[in-house]
């Protein structure tokens, strides 16, 4: 989720117009702006100048390879270099701004509190180079962001928000098949935030998987450790030219080395099969919720169901009537007119009958920001859940799916999206989640839809 500000400019025959965005959660904490620019002025620069209420004499740019201190301006030094983002820090260590930059790479500083991002360049001429007399004319698309921050680049983790802002995950959809993988797999988990995994390729001349790691924060790294998914047969270290250096000891699935500041190292390595990990299916039992509330309605009639005093709905056409959560399935109750989907929670009691889990999961949402407490057995679990604020006309609709366990006091929640409508267009279903710790207990909440699926290997007696 994210709100958006556009502003547009003219100038000098040019049109510019930014698109301010700001995100929901962590990723909110990242200001990004997405130009829009048609350029066709001549013999000037175009900068996005950030006068900020930090100061100091120098600021840091990365260089991919490690990171080095400029100061301000000179007469023969107007323009510097940087990879993927530069910071300003102020002179006392205590707060900073770093600027994201995504395929831009020359920045100024003119004063102690600005830097400057340089967008676009069309040269005066002057008579001669005319093939430059309309560099960079056209139209153009530049993102870049703001990221501030406590403490300086390294301890805030500049580093990695530079990387996911220019390397940002992309999300697609195939169709349904079997697979042997299950539904978590990774090639190569690092246990240090301090190294990188830059690069994973197959070796160009030998029967080999390239590794290559640097250490991101310029301070040594010792007892690093990467698992990978088969057993680790040989792995030697090489240069770039993938040329053997030395040979490596391994420990099964684990490769182990130290780093260090800012060095990189690259390891070539032969792994054996990969085990099947596809794990044992999921058996799940619905439980039946005896439902008190009409909170749908359909288009042809708006007016049926209520969920909060503005007598606003889920739009039935989109709510399926199943939702199944890494292979777990919650039944929803029917979107026909004057059915019942909803439990709005006073303190009841529901039994769980004679299913046998470890697990119960609980599909919930609400009118408002609110917190409960949910007993399972003799059990307190302390749960939290976001106003939906997609009812009909609204956005989005929000619900939360929450596991309970037996051994924890405090219950992990996703928060589900599963729909989106607006008065005229129904769009297809989605998922995005989110985990939170849940602790604020209220006694009494209202939470208007609710539905529990019961896993087996732990027996339950109630919910309360």
């Amino acid at each position: 989720m994210r709100a958006t500000i556009a502003v547009t400019r003219w100038a000098r025959d040019s049109k510019l117009t930014q698109y301010v965005r700001l995100y929901r959660d962590d990723p909110g904490r990242v200001v990004e702006v997405a130009s829009e620019i048609d350029w066709q002025s001549t013999q000037c620069a175009l900068k996005a100048a950030f006068p900020l209420g930090v100061s100091n004499s120098k600021a840091t740019y990365n260089w991919g390879a490690g990171t080095i201190q400029r100061g301000n301006n000179e007469p023969v030094k107007y323009e510097v270099p940087s990879h993927e983002w530069f910071d300003l820090t102020d002179a006392g260590g205590d707060y900073g701004v770093t600027i994201l930059e995504d395929s831009k790479f020359g920045s100024d500083k003119p004063a102690d509190n600005e830097v400057r991002l340089t967008l676009l360049y069309t040269p005066g001429v002057r008579n001669s180079y005319m093939d430059q007399h309309s560099q960079d004319w056209g139209v153009h698309k530049i993102r870049y962001g703001l990221f501030g921050h406590p403490g300086d680049s390294q301890a805030a983790g500049s580093e990695w928000r530079g990387r996911r802002f220019n390397q940002p995950l992309r999300a697609f959809a195939i169709e349904k098949h079997e697979g042997s993988l299950g539904r978590e797999f990774s090639f190569g988990r690092c246990d240090s935030q301090q190294i990188d995994i830059r690069a994973m390729k197959l070796a160009e001349e030998r029967d080999r998987i390239i590794v290559r790691v640097q250490e991101l924060t310029g301070k040594p790294a010792t007892g690093v450790k990467i698992e990978f998914p088969g057993s680790i047969e040989t792995v030697e270290e090489v240069d770039g030219q993938e040329r053997v250096l030395d040979s490596v000891s391994a420990d099964g699935h684990a490769l182990a080395f130290d780093l260090d500041a800012f060095q990189m190292k690259s390891f070539a390595i032969k792994l054996g099969p990969i085990a099947n990990a596809k794990p044992s299916p999921v058996h799940s039992t619905p439980i039946e919720i005896p439902f008190d509330s009409d909170v749908v309605s359909l288009d042809i009639d708006r007016t049926n169901g209520s969920m909060d005093a503005q007598s606003r709905t889920y739009p039935g056409e989109v709510l399926p009537q199943k939702l199944v959560d890494n292979g777990v399935e919650f039944r929803l109750g029917p979107s026909t007119p004057n059915a019942m989907q909803a439990l709005a929670c006073r303190g009841q009691q529901i039994d769980l009958g004679n299913a046998q889990g470890n697990e119960v999961h609980i599909l919930a949402a609400a009118t408002e920001d609110v917190s409960a407490s949910f007993r399972v057995g003799d059990v307190d679990h302390q749960l939290g859940c976001k106003r939906g604020p997609g009812l009909w006309g609204s956005g989005t609709t929000g619900c939360l799916i929450a596991s309970l366990q037996k051994p924890t006091s405090n219950a992990k929640g996703r928060l589900c999206r599963f729909c989106r409508h607006t008065p005229n267009v129904i769009r297809s279903p989605g998922l995005r989640r989110t985990d939170t710790i849940l602790r604020k207990e209220m006694k009494h909440i209202s939470l208007s839809i609710f539905t529990t699926t019961y896993c087996p290997n732990l027996k339950v007696e109630r919910l309360v």
